[in-house]
Parts: C-alpha cells; sequence; structure tokens
C-alpha cells in the first residue's frame, strides 16, 4: 500500500511539470492547441450511465477555467437520486485536470471533494469526503463545442471505503469505477 501511495505521488507531482513545458499545437487533426489563451468552460455531464438501468438518476454541472491549454480548473456540482428512495445526494468538488502531449488526453484528480446526502432516510452521518483519479479525451465537434468521454476511479487508496459503501447502499449505481460523458461549451477566451 505505501509503495503503491508513493508510485502515486511521485506521478501526480511529475505530469503538472511535464504539462507545462510541453510544446505541442495540433490544430489540423482537430485537437486543441496547447498554447491557446486561457478560457471559460461549462459542463454538462453525468458519469452514471449505467444508472439509468437501476432507476438512479444523476447530472452535474461544472464550471472550469482552463490555463493555456494545459491545466484546467472545476468545481463540480453533482445532484443524483434513486428512484423510490426519500433521500438525494448532492456532491461538490474542486478538481484539476493535466494535459500532457496531446492536448485532447487529459488526467484529473479530486482536491477535495464533500458528498452530502439530504432528505427524510438520510443516515446520521450524512457527510463523506472522497478522492477521485480520472482520465478522459477532448473531441471536438467544433471550435467551441467539445464531448469528453472519460472514467473515474473513486477512493483509489481504499480510505473511505465505508464511506462509498455507505453511499453505494443508499444509490446503487455509485461504483468506485465508472465510464461517464460530458457535453462542454467554451464560453468565454482571454
Amino acid at each position: 500500500m505505501i509503495k503503491k501511495t508513493f508510485l502515486m505521488i511521485i506521478f501526480l507531482s511529475i505530469l503538472p511539470i511535464f504539462c507545462l513545458f510541453s510544446e505541442d499545437t495540433i490544430d489540423e487533426n482537430n485537437e486543441l492547441s496547447t498554447n491557446e489563451n486561457n478560457s471559460f468552460i461549462l459542463s454538462l455531464y453525468s458519469h452514471d450511465i449505467d444508472g439509468m438501468f437501476l432507476r438512479n438518476f444523476h447530472i452535474g454541472i461544472s464550471p472550469a477555467a482552463r490555463f493555456k491549454g494545459k491545466a484546467e480548473f472545476s468545481i463540480p456540482i453533482n445532484f443524483f437520486i434513486h428512484s423510490g428512495e426519500e433521500i438525494w445526494i448532492l456532491d461538490f468538488s474542486g478538481k484539476i485536470k493535466f494535459f500532457p502531449k496531446s492536448a485532447n488526453w487529459w488526467f484529473g484528480l479530486t482536491l477535495l471533494q464533500n458528498i452530502i446526502m439530504y432528505g427524510e432516510n438520510k443516515p446520521d452521518n450524512s457527510s463523506c469526503y472522497m478522492t477521485e483519479i480520472s482520465s478522459g479525451y477532448s473531441i471536438h465537434v467544433n471550435k467551441r463545442f467539445l464531448i469528453e468521454p472519460y472514467f473515474l476511479l473513486r477512493n483509489p487508496f481504499n480510505r473511505n471505503a465505508d464511506d462509498l459503501e455507505r453511499i453505494a447502499s443508499y444509490s446503487p449505481s455509485f461504483a468506485q469505477f465508472e465510464f461517464g460523458l460530458s457535453l462542454r461549451l467554451e464560453i468565454l477566451n482571454w
């Protein structure tokens, strides 16, 4: 466990430095240039696609600031509910993404994440903390609209196993590994 944690810390320390010094510009192949201007992006997403079959509703919105196409900071806000239950869950987080070499592939991690349960049947301890690591690929439909398929791994270090199980007991499709889809619109460049 210590070896895995140490290797992850080394990787996460080197990746931002690598991203800042990469100079790739690949615009001919419908890829985003890494030395573009800063931009503000608004996203609508769900990483609970399988939840539709379990009567789950999960959707999120995320304002984000991208810096020169190499790093992005976002504040995802997720809402999910399992139909038939009198509980709903709100998930707030701060997330950072890095764009190594190719500006279309990205790697992200949550800096902090708080999951709060509301409703009549909520547990006594209704606040949970979680960590996520994610990766995905940006597909540019046009200059301002992107579609991003991605995957995420919740609780990669197994530090919050009880919280993960407690949330999954109220929302059955809340799993440690999930696929998702994000629809993104670039609102502003500066």
